[in-house]
């Protein structure tokens, strides 16, 4: 796919073809429904990465912080030094970015400088989200996962107890200091609207009303998230980073179609709904089987 240069946080110009090297695309013929997919982060590889799209998602973290903070940014009392922490690693990894500002906490600060979203984790089990700066949501909202366990946050996803409970403990009981680990996440929407939290539900649910099989491939988006996470020194807290990106579907080749096209095919019929698919999933079908 050719999307444009990219521009990571170091200040390097990226070809299009390093695209599936940070965003790969995260469907194959033998991809289930629902995959865990971690990934070590390697020393030469970042945590950050900026997108042609940065000056335009910055301008809509800003305008929703002004707008309706509390929508966006949660943060329990005792999460402060973990904020302090987390603001202190990412600026080691990324010495370009700015001091936080003084008027604002420290993990909203630096959200509003860089495309991801940020979720900080207790290290301890049951891992307690203390800390969150989450403006591109896919279906959920920091405000009403905050203070929740890892278990209790994920209670919406499918078989999520029998399936990905085990791994999801373990990931991030065992995940060790320096050694930041990554993962892909995918989804379809009818709305190109980067935030998709449940205040826009019946926006949404309008948008998905209105895709047929004439239209899905301009009306309805594939969207990724690139999620990474590290062990923050001296706390022991966990950093969690969430990049979004999207294109609307007529920009898959025809090989990404048809992985797309055999995931949703297979997909039961709770992960359709989880995902948000199941209202648009028949005639988005008949769009895909028509660019096979």
């Amino acid at each position: 796919m050719d999307f444009g240069p990219l521009l990571i946080q170091s200040n390097h110009l990226m070809h299009s073809s390093d695209f599936d090297h940070w965003f790969p695309f995260p469907l194959d013929e033998s991809s289930p429904e629902m995959v865990f997919g971690i990934q070590v982060l390697k020393q030469c590889e970042p945590l950050l990465v900026a997108t042609e799209s940065q000056a335009r998602e910055l301008q809509i973290k800003k305008a929703q912080a002004a707008e309706s903070l509390g929508d966006y940014f949660q943060a329990c009392t005792d999460s402060q030094t973990a904020q302090l922490l987390a603001v202190r690693y990412l600026r080691a990894k990324h010495p370009e970015l700015s001091c936080v500002a003084d008027d604002q906490p420290a993990l909203l600060s630096l959200a509003l400088q860089i495309q991801e979203d940020l979720v900080i984790l207790e290290g301890t089990s049951p891992h307690r989200l203390i800390a969150g700066a989450v403006f591109f949501p896919s279906g959920w909202s920091i405000a009403d996962k905050i203070g929740q366990s890892l278990q209790e946050t994920h209670s919406v996803v499918p078989r999520f107890e029998h399936t990905l409970q085990r791994q999801t403990d373990r990931l991030v009981t065992h995940l060790k200091l320096d050694r930041p680990v990554w993962r892909m996440n995918w989804g379809v929407r009818p709305s190109d609207q980067l935030d998709q939290s449940p205040k826009w539900s019946t926006m949404i649910a309008e948008s998905a009303k209105q895709v047929d099989a004439t239209n899905a491939g301009t009306s309805c988006f594939f969207r990724v998230e690139r999620q990474t996470l590290s062990r923050l020194p001296d706390s022991g807290a966990i950093l969690f980073t969430i990049h979004t990106r999207q294109w609307p579907l007529v920009a898959l080749d025809k090989k990404q179609f048809k992985h797309l096209y055999q995931t949703l095919r297979n997909c039961p019929d709770e992960t359709l709904i989880y995902k948000g698919i199941a209202a648009f999933h028949d005639p988005l079908i008949r769009f895909l089987e028509k660019m096979l």
